[in-house]
């Protein structure tokens, strides 16, 4: 059994927004059923990012009625001369398949099963208040998730691709930093469950409004047919057996020490012989410590040098590329396009997880017999 799956990003030019998005909508044509749309574009402050939001989902809602994908808006400036951009995931839905669209509180998710395994694809999970602290929305956004997936008869560890955006990510509120509150509640919630087969893949990056905002695919294997599989990096140390000194600011209450990120390096996802891989964000990290001092080119190259750890013979399909400083696009851009020809790529402006790192990059693969 073999499975279409295809990842495409559309794009438009700066124009006022409502234009923008009207334009790309026109334009896009979907091969497959589309799952998941993640837009991004620039934004100037929660209530603008709550105002394209709103406006997306009623376009999407008036363009695909009751079979619309999953919807996710990431306040991050769109690189190399584009306004608005759209990162698409469609997938060939099988005749053995039952895929439903369903809602739980406003939150709109899709879940797709059959004998091997049942799929859960959510997004755009935000707290009803993005002016509260990184900690109480991060904890909301959570109970969300916890919600629907105990609907779902889905357990935590099924989560197998996790996108973490939290606002201005590296900044401290009462000496706490923004990442680290996030991290540490997430701890909380993975808490909850064992990892039977390794944290999820993960990004956790910057964004400059919306307050914490996840999306995830989660899987849960049936049988054999089915196989979930962490993939590591022994060029790096696992992000969740970091060291403390590799964790900012003030500790949570409510736990003894800082808790590490829980991910892993990629997760792969296998149905009966073809699947995906997923390549968390990746930077210029070796152990556990990032490459100061040698600018973005080397960085680039050695984030490049990791991921090509984990994707071995299978060619990545699509990258992000997030980018501390809009100044370092071409020379970024430059590496990028000698050892990645012909893969389709983003540019974004975001803060990574670490002041020093100045470039992050995620990516997938497809995988067929």
């Amino acid at each position: 059994m073999y499975r279409k799956l295809h990842y495409k990003y559309a794009t438009i030019s700066a124009q006022p927004f409502e234009k923008m998005l009207s334009q790309l909508l026109a334009e896009l044509n979907c091969t497959y059923t589309p799952m998941r749309m993640v837009f991004f574009t620039t934004i100037s402050s929660n209530s603008q990012y709550v105002e394209y939001l709103t406006l997306i989902q009623r376009m999407i809602n008036d363009k695909f009625g009751t079979q619309a994908p999953v919807i996710s808006l990431v306040a991050q400036d769109t690189l190399a001369h584009v306004g608005l951009a759209v990162e698409i995931h469609e997938m060939e839905i099988l005749a053995s398949e039952s895929l439903l669209y369903k809602k739980w509180n406003n939150t709109s998710y899709i879940t797709l099963h059959d004998d091997s395994c049942k799929r859960l694809f959510l997004g755009g999970i935000i707290s009803k208040d993005l002016n509260q602290s990184i900690a109480a929305q991060s904890e909301e956004v959570f109970d969300t998730i916890e919600a629907i997936m105990e609907i779902e008869s889905m357990p935590i560890y099924s989560i197998v691709r996790q996108w973490n955006y939290i606002e201005k990510i590296t900044e401290y509120n009462q000496e706490r930093q923004n990442y680290q509150a996030f991290n540490d509640v997430r701890s909380l919630f993975y808490d909850q469950t064992e990892w039977k087969n390794g944290f999820p893949a993960a990004t956790g990056i910057g964004m400059d409004w919306g307050g914490v905002m996840i999306d995830l695919n989660a899987t849960l294997a049936y049988n054999a047919d089915t196989n979930i599989t962490p993939i590591d990096n022994p060029l790096q140390v696992a992000a969740h057996a970091y060291s403390q000194v590799q964790l900012l600011g003030k500790v949570d209450e409510r736990l003894s020490h800082k808790t590490t990120p829980k991910f892993e390096r990629a997760k792969q996802v296998i149905q009966c012989g073809s699947g995906v891989l997923y390549v968390s964000g990746t930077a210029a990290i070796r152990g556990e410590l990032s490459l100061q001092g040698v600018g973005i080119e080397e960085q680039t190259r050695i984030t490049i040098e990791n991921i090509n750890v984990l994707t071995g013979k299978h060619p990545l399909e699509i990258i992000r590329v997030y980018l501390k400083n809009t100044e370092e696009l071409e020379a970024a851009e430059t590496v990028i396009s000698q050892l990645y020809p012909g893969v389709s790529a983003i540019y974004l402006q975001a803060d990574v997880c670490r002041e020093e790192l100045l470039i992050e990059i995620e990516g997938v693969s497809i995988i067929t017999h």
